[in-house]
């Protein structure tokens, strides 16, 4: 849970490359 904030926290302060990243992280924060 945890590692998950981290994750998101990360994406919005550091834009992925490719939207597919951002959308893979959001699949798996909501699964």
């Amino acid at each position: 849970m945890q590692i998950a904030l981290a994750e998101v926290f990360t994406f919005w302060y550091f834009p992925p490359l490719s939207s597919a990243e951002l959308c893979t992280q959001m699949r798996i924060i909501f699964n």
